[in-house]
């Protein structure tokens, strides 16, 4: 043996046979993978950016009147938020009674943090 793993057969393949391709993948060629990339980060600025300008708003403006463990939990917990937000609306993701209840629970757990 020169040192290498034998692959094991695959249902899809006898044993001296590359795997072939799966039938659901779609073949790209470097260009085209280009512009995919250029509008995905595009695209996923254009959702965080809003989250982010208002964090930095909030840090900025809390300055002095919270604490850093307060500002800590808001910026966190709005994270999150606007994470399920952008799932739900742009992705069309259902949210789940547990998920919901985790939300509620987050929320009273930041306001417990936030007011002494």
């Amino acid at each position: 043996a020169s040192g290498r793993l034998a692959r094991a057969p695959t249902p899809t393949s006898g044993p001296l046979e590359p795997p072939r391709a799966s039938p659901t993948r779609i073949p790209t060629t470097r260009r085209g993978t280009r512009g995919c990339r250029g509008a995905a980060l595009f695209g996923s600025w254009l959702l965080v950016l809003p989250e982010y300008i208002l964090n930095v708003s909030a840090i900025r403006y809390g300055h002095g009147t919270f604490t850093g463990g307060q500002m800590a939990a808001m910026n966190l917990s709005s994270g999150v938020v606007c994470v399920a937000l952008v799932a739900r609306y742009f992705l069309g993701e259902k949210l789940s009674r547990r998920q919901i209840l985790g939300f509620v629970l987050m929320t009273l757990g930041v306001v417990l943090v936030v007011y002494r």
